[in-house]
């Protein structure tokens, strides 16, 4: 059965709007990112002092905390470091926001859902953190995990931007190695 024009144009601007509504989904994602990790931010820093930390529903396993940090890359550089390995680290999270920024206007026609949340996440978590730091030398670290006695901190920002990152990263490899098999077996086959 043939499509009269009409009807294909009306199913090309649905197929439209389909991509817009991602688009919509995952910006909005990103802005929920964003805020809640500068609400959390300033809310802790307004009602914790600096090392206390407050369990949260009762268990101890991840607990709210205010710890202020210069970021990890920052601080373990800045002990020792090189005058250039110093502005490398304070240039670093600007940067990779700018290679995601080029890394998503190239894929804009052909990401699906999934990979332009993980976009979000990570360039909100990146963009959140780099507020923080324009505003202040430190980052107020929200988050306690005890895991077996060790204390990891961070805060909603680290946890998107690495999350995001780890799903672009395995997207990103899964799509090479594919890539390498069908060249394997086109030469094979």
């Amino acid at each position: 059965m043939q499509l009269p024009n009409s009807q294909l144009h009306l199913l090309a601007q649905i197929d439209r709007r389909r991509r817009y509504r991602n688009w919509v989904t995952a910006f909005q994602i990103a802005l929920v990112v964003f805020f809640v990790d500068q609400i959390s931010k300033t809310w802790i820093a307004g009602h914790l002092a600096v090392g206390e930390h407050q369990a949260i529903l009762g268990q101890t396993h991840v607990e709210l905390t205010r710890v202020p940090t210069r970021g990890l890359v920052v601080e373990r550089i800045d002990h020792g470091g090189a005058d250039w390995l110093q502005r490398l680290a304070h240039a670093l999270p600007g940067t990779i926001l700018a290679l995601l920024a080029i890394a998503l206007w190239l894929r804009l026609r052909d990401a699906a859902l999934g990979e332009l949340i993980a976009f979000a996440l990570a360039m909100a978590g990146i963009a959140s953190n780099l507020i923080s730091h324009s505003f202040s030398q430190t980052i107020v670290e929200t988050l306690r995990l005890n895991v077996d006695g060790h204390f990891l901190i961070f805060n909603c920002a680290d946890l998107a931007s690495v999350f995001g990152g780890a799903v672009l990263l395995r997207r990103l490899t899964w799509t090479l190695f594919a890539e390498v098999r069908w060249q394997l077996t086109r030469q094979t086959g």
